[in-house]
């Protein structure tokens, strides 16, 4: 029974267990989707597959300050399509050790 399912497994190219299920169904009737589940779980081509697809986390640092306003992230935001006045920019800044914020028209 294993080599029946170890055939379809194969020729789907290694799908998942409701499809290789789908294909035994085409020709067999007495194989299980729990077979099938337990085939794919001990399948080492699906493991390595599985492994290579699941994406590496990317660690982001925070950015570390020791006091306040030693260190920030200044934003200007265009707003010429909407200029009151004579102002047509805004500058954000955040600092980042109080998370302190300003806004201001340029």
């Amino acid at each position: 029974m294993l080599s029946i399912v170890r055939g379809a497994h194969s020729r789907i190219n290694h799908g998942g267990d409701r499809k290789t299920f789908l294909e035994i169904r085409k020709k067999w009737v007495n194989v299980t989707l729990e077979i099938c589940n337990i085939y794919i779980s001990y399948c080492e081509d699906c493991h390595f597959k599985r492994e290579k697809n699941i994406a590496k986390g990317f660690v982001l640092k925070p950015v570390g300050s020791s006091s306040i306003m030693s260190r920030g992230q200044v934003n200007p935001i265009n707003y010429q399509s909407l200029p009151d006045g004579k102002f047509k920019h805004v500058m954000t800044y955040v600092d980042h050790f109080s998370k302190f914020f300003v806004l201001r028209p340029l």
